[in-house]
């Protein structure tokens, strides 16, 4: 199985939720892109991210593993924004 951006998008609605049911994941997925996840896109991030030990789902909720809490720290760490460009006139 391959990573997805959505895969992403879900992870960072895992923890933007704060180890929440999938209704309040759904709703942080849309606030952070504004846009509703597919069930598709749901349904692939869960097994994606559960088979990297990214999140576990007990009770029908989604938490983060320490790995996963780990690679969301790194990422918000890092400054991922492409360097602004000035431009002048000549």
């Amino acid at each position: 199985m391959r990573a997805r951006w959505s895969d992403a998008w879900i992870l960072a609605a895992v923890d933007w939720a704060a180890d929440a049911d999938l209704a309040k994941i759904i709703a942080a997925a849309d606030a952070i892109n504004h846009a509703i996840p597919t069930i598709e896109e749901v349904e692939h991030a869960i097994q994606f991210l559960g088979a990297s030990g990214l999140v576990r789902y007990p009770d029908n909720s989604l938490h983060l593993t320490d790995e996963g809490r780990r690679a969301c720290k790194r990422t918000e760490t890092k400054d991922i924004s492409p360097p602004s460009t000035v431009y002048t006139r000549s």
